[in-house]
C-alpha cells in the first residue's frame, strides 16, 4: 500500500489524522514508538520484552509498553510505549555510554535513527501500511466499530492473574463444607430481607400505618434451605455457555472469561476441571478448542486491529470488538443422554461482512468435527451420549450475553433436545431457559406445590415468566387452571409443545409482558371461575424482576 508523498505535514483533517511529506520523521508521526534494528531473527515478542526490561533500573521501574511487533525472520522491531515520556526514558537509558559499551560486547541491537521516515518504512513496511489504515479508519464516516488496544502486560501482571483459581471466581464456596455453605447462604438471604424491610419502613410517612405484610410475624422467614443430595453436588450443570477467545499467552481457548477488561487482563481460560460442569460438556469444549487451534490464525497481526478485514478463522476479541467464533453452548440431559450444541458467531455490517461461501464453510466444519470425527465419536460413546441437535447463530452484539431474539439455524437433527423433570418430558431449544440443576429443580417444584395448602382444587396459578412451562406442567395436576405468561416467543412455542407432549389440558400460555397482561387475565379468570383463589408464581430472569411487574402485582385487585 503506497503512501502519499509531498503533502504538507501541517495539513490535518477534522479528526487530527496527519498526512506526510518526504521530510517527516518517524518520531513526529509516532511520538511513543521507536524501531530496534539488528534484532536476532529467532527472537519473538516475549524474548524482546525480556531483553528490554534488562535495562530497567529496577523491578519497580520496568518500561511500560503497549505493544511489540516483529515479523518472523526479520531483524526490525517496532516498540510502542505508553507515552512519549516513557519512550524517551528508555532511549536515554539504552543509549547511555555504559549500556552502549555493553552492547558492543554482547549484542548489535540498536535504536534506528528515525529522522528519515522512508528509510524506516523500508526497514519495516507495516509502519506505512498502519498509518494508512489508521487514517482510513478515522476518515471513514461509516466507521462505527469502537475498539481499544489493551495495555501491554508485564510478566508480573500475567503471573498475578494466573494465580487466581477459576474455581474461586466461578464457585467461591467450593472449598467450604456443604452445611456451612447453607448457613452462609441463609444468612445472606435473611440480610437481604431485613434490608428491604427496613427500607420499606423508612419510606412510610409519619402519619401512615405500616401495612400488615411489613409486620414482624408476616415478613418472609427462612425456615430451612432445600438441601442438595450429596451425589448431586458436583458436575451438575445441564447447560454451559462457553466463551471463545485467547488466554494471556494469546492461545485460543474455549472456556470461561477471566480478568478485568479495564486493566487489560480480560482473557479466556480452559474450564476443564471446573466442578460445576458436566464431563460431557468439558470434553466437547476441549474438542472444539482443539479444532479452533488448528483451524484459526495462530496470532493477530498489528494491522488486524485497524483494518476492516473479517475472517471465519478468527476468534472474538473483546478489545477489538471483532472476531468470528464467539460462544459455544452445550446443553445435555443426564436422563435422556441427549446433547444439543449451539455455535454463536459474530458478524456485523460494520466490518466487511464475510461471504455466504465462508459461512457455509464454517457450518460444514462444525458438522464435520462433531458428527464425523473419530475423537468426538469416542467421547460420546465412552460417556454414552448422543448429539441430537447442532445449531448456528449469528450475532452482531458485542456483549457477553447470548441473545434470545436472534435467528438460530438448525444444521443437524431437531432444533431441541429432550429433558425429563418429575417424569414429564420437555423439549428445550437453544434459546430456551431450563433450570441448570435438574434434580434440585425437581425438589423446588415439589416444594412449590406443597406450600399452597388450602383449596387446591379451586386455585388458579399464574406462572409468571414461565419460560418453557416447566413449573406449570410439573404442578398442573394439583390445581384447577395454570396460566403462563412469557415474553420470549421461542420459549412460548416450546411451552405449548411441552404442554401438548405431556397431555396437559389445564395450562394456557400467553405471550407478552407480565405487567401488560396480568391485570386483564386475572379479571377474565375471576369472571370465568368465581370464588377461585389466585396464586402467582414468579421465576424472574437473571436480571431480576422488572419494577413494572412489581407494580402490577401490588395493584392487583380481584
Amino acid at each position: 500500500m503506497e503512501l502519499e508523498k509531498n503533502i504538507n505535514t501541517e495539513n490535518k483533517d477534522e479528526v487530527g489524522s496527519m498526512k506526510m511529506d518526504s521530510t517527516v520523521n518517524f518520531q513526529e508521526l509516532y511520538p511513543n514508538k521507536l524501531i530496534l534494528i539488528n534484532v536476532n531473527k529467532q527472537y519473538n515478542e516475549k524474548d524482546i520484552y525480556n531483553f528490554i526490561q534488562k535495562y530497567a533500573p529496577s523491578k519497580n521501574e520496568e518500561f511500560q509498553l503497549l505493544s511489540i511487533h516483529k515479523e518472523k525472520q526479520k531483524t526490525a522491531t517496532v516498540l510502542q510505549f505508553t507515552t512519549q515520556k516513557e519512550r524517551n526514558r528508555f532511549v536515554s537509558i539504552f543509549n547511555s555510554p555504559e549500556n552502549q559499551e555493553k552492547m558492543k560486547k554482547q549484542h548489535h541491537i540498536r535504536i534506528y535513527d528515525d529522522s528519515d521516515f522512508e528509510k524506516c518504512q523500508e526497514l519495516y513496511p507495516l509502519i506505512g501500511k498502519n498509518i494508512d489504515l489508521i487514517n482510513k479508519a478515522q476518515n471513514n464516516p461509516n466507521k462505527k466499530r469502537q475498539f481499544q488496544m489493551p495495555p501491554q502486560l508485564t510478566k508480573t501482571d500475567i503471573q498475578q492473574e494466573i494465580s487466581v483459581d477459576l474455581q474461586v471466581s466461578a464457585c467461591p464456596y467450593y472449598k467450604t463444607p456443604y452445611p456451612e455453605q447453607l448457613q452462609k447462604k441463609q444468612a445472606q438471604v435473611e440480610k437481604i430481607i431485613k434490608f428491604w424491610k427496613n427500607r420499606a419502613l423508612n419510606k412510610i410517612q409519619h402519619d401512615m400505618e405500616a401495612p400488615d405484610w411489613l409486620e414482624d410475624q408476616t415478613v418472609p422467614k427462612i425456615d430451612q434451605f432445600i438441601a442438595c443430595d450429596q451425589d448431586e453436588r458436583l458436575n451438575y450443570r445441564n447447560s454451559v455457555n462457553f466463551s471463545v477467545g485467547r488466554d494471556l499467552y494469546k492461545q485460543i481457548k474455549v472456556g470461561y472469561p477471566k480478568g478485568d477488561i479495564k486493566k487489560g487482563t480480560a482473557h479466556v481460560v480452559n474450564a476443564t476441571g471446573l466442578e460445576t460442569i458436566s464431563e460431557i460438556s468439558q470434553k466437547l469444549a476441549e474438542r472444539f478448542e482443539n479444532f479452533l487451534q488448528e483451524f484459526c490464525e495462530k496470532e493477530e497481526s498489528i494491522e488486524y486491529a485497524y483494518d476492516d478485514s473479517f475472517s471465519i478463522k478468527t476468534v472474538f476479541n473483546k478489545y477489538l470488538n471483532k472476531g468470528f467464533w464467539k460462544k459455544f453452548t452445550v446443553k445435555q440431559s443426564f436422563s435422556t443422554k441427549q446433547v444439543l450444541l449451539n455455535f454463536v458467531c459474530f458478524n456485523t455490517e460494520l466490518n466487511n461482512k464475510i461471504t455466504t461461501q465462508e459461512l457455509e464453510q464454517a457450518k460444514n466444519e462444525v458438522k464435520k468435527i462433531f458428527l464425523n470425527d473419530l475423537q468426538t465419536n469416542l467421547i460420546l460413546k465412552t460417556l454414552d451420549y448422543k448429539i441430537v441437535s447442532i445449531n448456528f447463530q449469528i450475532t452482531d452484539k458485542i456483549c457477553d450475553q447470548i441473545q434470545t431474539d436472534e435467528k438460530v439455524e438448525n444444521l443437524y437433527g431437531q432444533n431441541f433436545y429432550e429433558e425429563k423433570v418429575l417424569d414429564y418430558t420437555f423439549q428445550v431449544s437453544p434459546q430456551s431457559f431450563m433450570q441448570s440443576h435438574t434434580k434440585m429443580s425437581e425438589k423446588l417444584y415439589t416444594y412449590i406445590a406443597g406450600i399452597i395448602q388450602e383449596d387446591k382444587e379451586n386455585t388458579i396459578i399464574f406462572d409468571l415468566c414461565c419460560g418453557t412451562g416447566t413449573i406449570g406442567i410439573c404442578i398442573a395436576n394439583k390445581f384447577k387452571e395454570i396460566v403462563g405468561i412469557e415474553l420470549v416467543s421461542e420459549a412460548c412455542k416450546n411451552a405449548e409443545q411441552n404442554i401438548k407432549l405431556n397431555k396437559i389440558e389445564n395450562y394456557t400460555i400467553v405471550e407478552g409482558k407480565v405487567e401488560e397482561q396480568l391485570k386483564d387475565l386475572v379479571k377474565k379468570y375471576s369472571q370465568n371461575f368465581p370464588n377461585s383463589k389466585f396464586v402467582c408464581i414468579l421465576d424472574p430472569p437473571r436480571a431480576g424482576v422488572h419494577k413494572n411487574v412489581l407494580v402490577a402485582l401490588r395493584r392487583l385487585i380481584i
